[in-house]
């Protein structure tokens, strides 16, 4: 079995990047710097994330990566969160069954935030 291990995004501003992914998201933990000023960092459950200096996503990306969360409150909440710190929170959904949300990083990357029974 698979399963993904890492992202890699192009960030203009590595440390802006790292204190973002890891105020919002949990990633917290250093594992890897390169030469060319890559840096990983991991959250608690293990999953890697590149930060490589070289722009931003740009405007007019269609793509997007999501976290889901454990359940709807864990969503509403960092939601709350996110905007009483003047972050502008796009699209969000409470269906009932999907609670979600996206968000922009300093980059322009869109992130979804997500809860959604399986």
């Amino acid at each position: 079995m698979l399963r993904l291990g890492h992202l890699n995004i192009g960030v203009a501003d590595i440390d802006q990047s790292c204190d973002f992914y890891g105020k919002w998201f949990g990633f917290d933990r250093l594992m890897a710097e390169y030469e060319d000023g890559t840096r990983f960092i991991t959250d608690a459950s293990g999953f890697e994330l590149g930060l490589h200096p070289g722009g931003s996503a740009g405007p007019g990306r269609d793509w997007h990566f999501g976290f889901i969360a454990s359940d709807p409150e864990t969503v509403t909440d960092l939601m709350s969160a996110m905007t009483t710190s003047g972050l502008t929170i796009m699209e969000p959904e409470n269906t009932g069954g999907y609670v979600g949300y996206k968000c922009e990083d300093p980059d322009g990357h869109t992130v979804e935030v997500y809860f959604e029974p399986r």
